[in-house]
């Protein structure tokens, strides 16, 4: 998936950081940091020339723009043709309850060539331009109700798994626990590295680093795309319970560590 160009991107960011804070002079790491980073540069610059982000783009506009006058008003007002026929098109459009509405127009009828000629040349310009300077969408947009997604699954990522998949429900919760008991399991781990003194912190920090990472991919990732989100957020899924995973394994040995009882 695309979204993988994030994840590493970032992790070349936080090797440079940490480096940095650490005063460590580790070049060989520095460098391969760069190269990283150029790389994803490469891979977005790519995308953008082959025009993938159209595809995408053209999912999001249906489902969180289109719906709403507001929102089709100020991409109207930055350049993009053809408003008064989606909004029409919007109206005719029935509310299905528990769902989005998700407004989708003809590609190939003549009416809207020139919002494919847009969103062709200066869509994504446009959208990213939104996103800067509405914040709060950008933010709290994840956790509107109904979910302005489609195509979802019922947000459970389960739904894709081969049918004849058999995973012992144990195993399974014990890797891949619900996103309740995820929350919970965090913040206890939160309040037990809060209320111990730790010498080697080195883990929390590996753990704290993926943790943000899984946020950060996560807002991408839903802005990215209007569907499939429970596919699509599966890299940062994993990372937010590795970093949940790698954490309580960090607390088992320094429990069992005597020296850390000692200087605890």
């Amino acid at each position: 998936r695309d979204s993988e160009i994030v994840v590493f991107c970032l992790l070349a960011v936080a090797v440079v950081v940490v480096g940095v804070i650490g005063r460590s002079r580790q070049w060989p790491s520095y460098v391969a940091a760069a190269l990283v980073i150029v790389l994803s540069l490469a891979a977005f610059v790519l995308e953008s020339q082959t025009k993938r982000d159209t595809v995408y783009l053209r999912d999001v506009l249906a489902v969180r723009i289109f719906p709403f006058r507001d929102r089709v008003a100020w991409f109207s007002a930055h350049g993009m043709p053809d408003a008064a026929l989606i909004n029409s098109l919007a109206d005719a459009t029935p509310k299905v309850v528990g769902q989005a509405k998700v407004v989708s127009y003809d590609r190939g009828s003549p009416n809207f060539h020139s919002l494919n000629l847009w969103l062709s040349v200066s869509g994504t310009r446009t959208y990213a331009e939104f996103l800067l300077l509405h914040p709060s969408y950008v933010l709290l947009e994840p956790f509107s109700s109904p979910p302005q997604i489609f195509n979802n699954a019922s947000g459970s990522v389960r739904f894709y798994a081969p049918a004849h998949q058999r995973v012992p429900r144990l195993l399974d919760d014990l890797l891949f626990p619900r996103g309740p008991i995820l929350a919970i399991a965090a913040l206890l781990i939160g309040a037990l590295i809060a209320s111990r003194d730790r010498t080697d912190r080195v883990a929390w920090y590996q753990s704290l680093v993926l943790l943000l990472m899984s946020g950060v991919v996560s807002l991408l990732v839903w802005h990215a795309d209007g569907q499939e989100a429970a596919r699509h957020t599966l890299e940062s899924n994993l990372l937010g319970r590795l970093a949940v995973i790698m954490a309580l394994a960090a607390l088992a040995g320094t429990a069992s560590d005597p020296s850390a009882e000692i200087a605890t």
